[in-house]
């Protein structure tokens, strides 16, 4: 949208890069969410391009949650549980004290 305050541009910025550059986030876990999130959005046509494991898993659980919700408020609203789930777990591997080992 022409007139949007956060835009992405194809190939070289995500939303998600927008967002983390205008509210200044500096979460190493934020910043590790938004490596897995340009890593498929840039590679999306090209999977095997993908470099990060988690990558796949990720995108693909989100990709799914369109195709089973009936519309985008529920899309919204279960990708939201989805990646406060997948925040906490990686915020744990970040402090291998308290990691949960699978």
């Amino acid at each position: 949208m022409a007139k949007a305050e956060i835009n992405p541009v194809e190939g070289v910025k995500t939303t998600f890069d927008s967002l983390i550059e205008k509210y200044r986030v500096e979460d190493p876990v934020a910043l590790k969410i938004r490596e897995m999130i340009r890593d498929y959005e840039f590679n999306e046509e090209n999977p095997e391009r993908i470099r990060l494991k988690e990558t796949l898993g990720l995108c693909f659980a989100l990709k799914g949650l369109e195709k089973t919700s009936k519309d985008d408020t529920e899309t919204t609203t279960r990708a939201i549980m989805v990646m406060d789930a997948f925040y906490a777990t990686l915020k744990d591997f970040s402090h291998p004290e308290s990691a949960t080992r699978f």
